[in-house]
């Protein structure tokens, strides 16, 4: 039986939430495109610039959380905040070692203004886990938000000799010192915080505001930062989600190969391309990824591998019509005409009525010289679409 059509509410649904991936990704490299040219004018130095592009890139990081947290967020943001800090503390009873649970308790019983249990639950976890530098920069942060400003220095500080690369302790630690005017230890420490996480926009800004007041006070550093790279964006966790998105709904990436190229950066297409290899080692018999990696790699030029993608598909389901033709078409632009005219033998050879298909085939026996073979595929091609206009000025110009 054949699969029936989605109705028109499901379709706009689907169409919407499309349009928001597009529309969120774009949002995305806006940002990005901010915090590249807020961190070349911070590196030159012109920090009220850099002050400026950075500002307009800080964004809101999403972040993904089991189904615990997702309770503890939800009743939480209903302004259930008792129930929130129970469901939270019913999950740390559960799982007595699990750090992020004691976090969350702690987050759930601030925001239900128990600050003093919050603190005293933290300090509960560091007893239990005293080499946790996450339960340490945490205790650190709630104690600055209640002015004990000392301790929460030495919490800090224990948090990153535990773990050098603990990034939010380093950014802590940053503003506790910039608080306290000691602005060459601040930037010492923002800094440090930059390079572990180039793709950070509010620790971009946060350096670069510290920067601007190193300058204001007569303090000049160079201060050379870490540019994201693709790979470095596609660490964050909205990538990794993309990912698997993919992996379960391939269509996705049709959202973006729609778009003109103008619309477009390259970099979207790039981790496209990455975020559709992270999906293929987890799924490697999934032929639509290779087709969508395929067509994404043609759309960055990159030829020989968006061939090798569209083979795999091909092998893996050699009934995959729109690989074929794929294929047929990358052949063609390689000059690789005999393997593109057996490519679109084959689909016509599946019994698929594509009109495309045949017309890119009529092009092939007509640069090839086999006029007849040439007239039939463009005529294929009108009967399966009579107004396909390109088919009949081909099929008007072998008469001429």
């Amino acid at each position: 039986m054949k699969g029936r059509t989605p109705d028109r509410p499901a379709r706009k649904a689907q169409d919407a939430a499309s349009a928001d991936i597009v529309a969120s990704v774009r949002a995305h490299f806006a940002a990005q495109r901010s915090l590249r040219k807020g961190l070349c004018l911070l590196s030159a130095g012109v920090f009220a610039e850099a002050v400026k592009e950075l500002s307009a890139a800080v964004r809101t990081n999403a972040r993904s959380v089991d189904l615990s947290a997702h309770l503890v967020q939800a009743l939480a943001a209903s302004g259930r905040a008792g129930e929130a800090a129970e469901a939270a503390a019913d999950h740390q009873a559960a799982h007595p070692r699990d750090v992020a649970g004691i976090v969350r308790l702690a987050l759930a019983q601030w925001k239900g203004d128990d600050a003093a249990q919050a603190v005293q639950t933290l300090r509960a976890g560091v007893a239990d886990h005293p080499e946790s530098a996450e339960l340490h920069f945490q205790l650190g942060t709630l104690l600055a938000a209640l002015d004990q400003e000392e301790e929460a220095e030495l919490r800090f500080v224990q948090a990153i000799t535990i773990d050098k690369q603990h990034a939010d302790a380093l950014v802590a630690l940053g503003l506790t010192k910039a608080a306290r005017r000691e602005i060459g230890e601040a930037l010492r420490y923002l800094h440090d915080a930059q390079r572990l996480r180039p793709g950070d926009a509010r620790i971009a800004l946060l350096l670069a505001q510290a920067a601007q007041a190193a300058e204001a006070a007569g303090l000049h550093r160079p201060l050379p930062v870490e540019m994201p790279t693709a790979e470095t964006i596609l660490e964050h966790e909205a990538w990794a989600h993309l990912s698997r998105l993919i992996e379960r709904e391939p269509e996705f990436v049709e959202a973006f190969l729609a778009l003109d190229p103008e619309e477009v950066e390259p970099t979207v297409f790039e981790l496209l391309a990455l975020s559709l290899q992270q999906a293929i080692g987890r799924s490697p018999r999934f032929a639509a990824l290779h087709y969508l990696r395929s067509r994404v790699l043609e759309r960055l030029g990159r030829s020989d591998e968006a061939i090798a993608e569209a083979e795999s598909a091909v092998d893996i389901d050699p009934r995959y019509v729109q690989a074929l033709i794929l294929l047929a078409n990358l052949y063609g632009q390689t000059d690789r005409c005999a393997d593109a005219r057996r490519r679109l033998e084959e689909t016509v050879a599946l019994g698929v009525e594509y009109a495309d298909a045949y017309y890119l085939l009529g092009n092939l026996y007509r640069d090839d010289g086999q006029v007849q073979r040439a007239r039939w595929a463009y005529e294929q091609a009108l009967r399966v679409n009579h107004g396909y206009t390109a088919a009949r000025q081909a099929l008007a110009a072998l008469a001429a």
